[in-house]
């Protein structure tokens, strides 16, 4: 990026890097001998998704409903009915939620939270 004083213009700054990236990624690189905007274009067909960085727990685990109607899966805890106060269930992430059942039955789900920020509910 040249080295260009924008005068604290964060719009300009932005568009002159866009501009950069362009002009550059549409050049043969030294290096891998190629045009970078083309590679990623070949790419891009045979890329896919990167997996999740917390894996699933594929047969959940078992946990005992405590006093607060709560039950808790590493450093945070999840709600389920007050009814089951005292029941175990099984505590399973799927995706991008964490699903609670008893007795096979679905009684609560929670979103999973992100690297940094804990959900309770």
């Amino acid at each position: 990026m040249p080295a260009e004083d924008f005068g604290g213009d964060l719009a300009a700054a932005n568009a002159a890097a866009v501009a950069w990236c362009a002009e550059v990624n549409a050049r043969l690189h030294s290096e891998i001998q190629a045009i970078p905007d083309q590679r990623l274009a070949e790419e891009v067909r045979v890329l896919r998704a990167l997996p999740s960085l917390r894996p699933a727990m594929r047969h959940g685990v078992s946990r005992k409903v405590d006093k607060l109607a709560t039950v808790r899966i590493g450093s945070a805890r999840y709600s389920v009915p007050h009814t089951l106060v005292g029941a175990a269930v099984e505590v399973a992430t799927i995706e991008d939620r964490i699903e609670d059942r008893h007795e096979q039955a679905l009684v609560a789900s929670h979103r999973r939270p992100t690297r940094g920020h804990l959900d309770h509910g």
